[in-house]
């Protein structure tokens, strides 16, 4: 069975689902300083990996040892430190942001009684406020002599929840003197000092620095192993797990065409310069996968829902007093080129200074919205690593140019054109979409320039299921700016559009049929299928001013 959606590595186990074995990493880690932090996107895999090193590490299932890591890489060879702890594992996942600071007490109390219990220490928890149980937890831990392996998963999963809907709320949990979240990791942190402190290992995982550099002195011990090459791989499907995964399910006689659907749509994500191949996200996978297994084939949506809503939450980033900022420009021209560049990846940076381009193009980086492609002359180039992110940087530019500039397209209208594009190669979708650009007469404070212009129609053609979308994508003797790939041998025509953009104030006869000339013969250039319809878009401003379709047996010109 396909492990899509499960986190619990016993579980797993128990009920004989596949299982990507990562504990060929556990002595790499066991080498590391003993307090890690390590920062992946959102369904990577990192509870599953934190579940695994808590049923290695826990002295209570020694007997069980075989029954869980017999059939594992490091089953055959387990370190001196195999079932040595008594593990104590906290998940901020499920904490509330509603009313959070009573959540996050009671759920840590609730951690802390199972612990005590769990290990029968002559240990009593009295206190209300968990901060002060977990002291005299490692207080009395110290006098017990006790070996604790500290677990926290998903460290910044509820506050970067409080960071989008109450600043202040944030500010008082995380960086105030008296803030219950800062106490929280500077008493883990006590808990390693003096002789025979009780913690001698601590794992964090999350999926951005932020909370951890507002904690500031508060957890200021950890080891950031998140872009160390050596575990560029430790979560992820790397493309021999994957094809090892197709041999276990019979599937190796459609290898081919399964990789090239899932190294467009899933491939992509590089945490270290220095790595030379890229790997898969781990749930996007198995979600694809478990169809194939499941029902035979794969998919209808090739997105995951779950993947979907993980990233709506980000959208206050790029707006500030509800008007878009800065970072909106970075994002739009990240759509339109596919890439970024920067001189470094910062791995420490406040909540409050993500205006910054510097630290909003490292946070992207972070969250997987791009990942990197290469270093050279002395700059990161980085690049959205795959389909999925695509698709969901346009749904996600779209609601917020709805949200936060009024923009009103309708979907519908706009679905039912890119349709008839793609059944039967009509061109009424530019001249749609140009037209809403002139209605909208809001969104002319946003257009500035061709990147803009192609940044708002690859976010507006990614909203579809007809197509696999790309920019700047390679062809003969030239870079498309705009490409349509059919997803489905249904779907009749595909597109290779160029982009042409007269400035403001300068539009002549003479200058447009200079564009249409230029466009033309870079058209001309591209060696494409038949299928593949040439489309040459001419924009004045926020105004299309002509399009020209050829292809097949096909041919429109039109000024607009």
């Amino acid at each position: 069975m396909i492990p899509y959606g499960i986190s619990d590595y016993k579980e797993l186990k128990e009920k004989g689902y596949y299982y990507i074995d990562k504990t060929r990493f556990i002595g790499l880690i066991e080498r590391q300083p003993p307090y890690l932090f390590l920062i992946r996107p959102r369904r990577f895999g990192k509870s599953l990996l934190v579940s695994m090193l808590e049923a290695y590490y826990d002295s209570a299932g020694k007997d069980h040892f075989q029954d869980y890591f017999g059939a594992t890489d490091i089953g055959s060879a387990p370190t001196s430190s195999a079932n040595s702890y008594l593990t104590l594992k906290f998940d901020f996942s499920g904490i509330s942001p509603e009313q959070a600071l009573s959540h996050f007490n009671a759920y840590c109390n609730a951690v802390l009684h199972t612990f005590v219990d769990k290990y029968q220490l002559p240990i009593e928890l009295k206190h209300d406020s968990a901060l002060s149980n977990l002291s005299t937890l490692f207080i009395r831990g110290q006098l017990e002599k006790l070996q604790i392996y500290v677990l926290v998963d998903e460290y910044d999963n509820f506050v970067n929840e409080l960071l989008v809907k109450d600043e202040q709320q944030y500010l008082a949990m995380v960086t105030g003197t008296e803030a219950v979240y800062k106490q929280f990791f500077k008493t883990l942190k006590a808990g390693t000092s003096g002789v025979d402190a009780p913690v001698k290992k601590i794992f964090v995982t999350g999926v951005s620095p932020l909370a951890m550099f507002d904690l500031t002195s508060g957890f200021n011990i950890g080891t950031n192993i998140t872009t160390d090459a050596a575990f560029n791989d430790l979560l992820g499907v790397t493309e021999q797990e994957a094809t090892e995964m197709m041999e276990h399910f019979h599937l190796t006689g459609k290898k081919d065409l399964i990789f090239d659907r899932i190294r467009f749509w899933y491939n992509g994500y590089r945490f270290n310069k220095n790595i030379g191949h890229s790997i898969f996200n781990t749930d996007m996978i198995l979600y694809y996968f478990n169809s194939l297994v499941q029902d035979g084939q794969e998919p209808e949506d090739l997105i995951d829902v779950n993947v979907r809503s993980d990233y709506s939450k980000i959208r206050f980033l790029i707006q500030t007093d509800r008007k878009l900022n800065g970072n909106f420009s970075v994002l739009n021209g990240l759509l339109a080129t596919g890439k970024v560049d920067a001189i470094s990846i910062k791995n420490s940076f406040s909540a409050f200074e993500i205006r910054d381009r510097d630290n909003f193009v490292s946070l992207l980086f972070y969250l997987g919205l791009i990942s990197i492609e290469k270093y050279e002359n002395l700059a990161y180039q980085l690049r959205i690593p795959n389909q999925t992110i695509r698709k969901i940087l346009g749904e996600f530019l779209q609601k917020s140019l709805e949200e936060n500039v009024g923009l009103d397209i309708r979907l519908n209208v706009f679905s039912e054109h890119l349709r008839q594009f793609a059944s039967q190669g009509k061109p009424d979708v530019f001249h749609y979409l140009g037209a809403e650009l002139d209605r909208n007469s809001k969104i002319r404070d946003y257009i500035s320039g061709e990147s803009f212009v192609k940044g708002f129609l690859t976010a507006y053609l990614s909203l579809n299921p007809f197509y696999e979308v790309s920019t700047e994508e390679e062809r003969t003797k030239g870079f498309v700016d705009i490409y349509l790939q059919p997803i489905t041998k249904e779907v009749t025509y595909g597109a290779a559009i160029e982009l042409k953009y007269i400035k403001r104030n300068e539009l002549t006869g003479a200058v447009l049929e200079a564009k249409i000339s230029e466009g033309k013969a870079q058209l001309d250039k591209y060696s494409t299928p038949p299928n593949i319809l040439k489309i040459l878009l001419v924009f004045h401003g926020w105004e299309l001013v002509y399009v020209e379709r050829t292809g097949g047996h096909l041919e429109d010109r039109s000024h607009s």
